[in-house]
Order: C-alpha cells, then structure tokens, then sequence
C-alpha cells in the first residue's frame, strides 16, 4: 500500500488522505490469504515518489494500491488503482467524488470497494501468474493457484488436472490449508 498523494498541498485533504490510508491497510490486513505492508512501512514512502517497480525490489511485493487526491472548492477526487509491481499494469482502478464533510462515508466507500474489488482481481492474476511459470519451477502455492480454475472447471478432465495439482502441493507440503480445502 503506497500512502495517496495529496495533489492540492491542503492539509485537511491531508489528513483525510492519511486516514483513508490507514483503514485500506486495517482492511486489507484482515485478509488472511496475502499479506500487507505494515503501515509505518508503507508512510515512509509518502512524499518520496516511488514509483511500483522500486517498491516490489525494496519491500518484496508484487502488488501495489496507489493513488492521488485533488480538490476544488471542499470538494474532492480520489483515484486509487491496484497495479502489479513488476509490469507496472493496472489491474484495478476506481475515481471516487466526495466533500471532506462527508469524509467517513467517503473512506468508507473508498474502502469497501477496494477490498471488495481486490481479492477476486488478486485471485485471477496469481492464477495467470501460476499459469505462465513453469511447473517444474513452481511452489505449493503456484500450484494450488494454477489449481483454483480447473477445480471449479465442469469437465471431469479439468477436475482430474485441478486433483493432480493440489497432489502435487500436499505432497510437499501435507498440512497446507488453501491445497486442502
């Protein structure tokens, strides 16, 4: 999570953007399938203008939300976007227009709709990216993504192929929750 860049300097606009910040992060760590930057990480960047691809090198991830806020008047616009760190391509993006009076139902209809977009978006591109390496280089949890499509396929074959793949993910690793359910 990369903190909002404030693109009208007003501190109100500031702090709000802080705020939102903040409840992305509680949020999206409440996921237990992926993990999140913690936030003290993610506000040392704030200001510095790191772009995606020197974030995924520094903090190790293949993710990042990012995004801006512009203001006129006490009204404002806030774009966020999901982008995949090492391709720089947006793989969700959403505008958002509020008041800074309605600044709660604002951040909460920032963040519902982010978490509520990004664990399916999140689910489809780790399923591509397992898809695309290949299996004699993959992990548990390549496998058991590459496995997600062809376990929900209707075709006996894709459901073998799906049963092949979390096989090979238990036999590494046995106890793996996500392969056993």
């Amino acid at each position: 999570m990369l903190p909002l860049q404030n693109l009208g300097g007003d501190a109100d606009a500031e702090f709000f953007l802080d705020s939102v910040v903040e409840d992305l992060i509680t949020e999206l760590a409440r996921a237990r399938w992926f993990s999140v930057v913690a936030r003290n990480t993610s506000f040392g960047y704030k200001g510095k203008g790191a772009d995606a691809k020197q974030l995924a090198r520094e903090l190790g991830v293949r993710y990042v939300v990012e995004g801006s806020l512009r203001k006129a008047g006490n009204r404002v616009r806030i774009s966020c976007q999901l982008v995949e760190a090492a391709s720089g391509e947006h793989l969700w993006a959403e505008r958002f227009d509020g008041t800074l009076e309605d600044s709660f139902d604002l951040q909460d209809r920032i963040t519902e709709s982010l978490v509520g977009s990004i664990g399916p978006v999140l689910r489809g591109a780790e399923v591509e990216h397992a898809r695309r390496k290949p299996e004699a280089s993959q992990d548990i949890y390549d496998l058991t993504c590459r496995a997600i499509p062809a376990a929900f396929a209707e075709t006996a074959d894709d459901n073998q192929e799906a049963l092949r793949l979390l096989g090979l993910a238990l036999e590494a690793e046995p106890g793996y929750a996500m392969a056993n359910a």
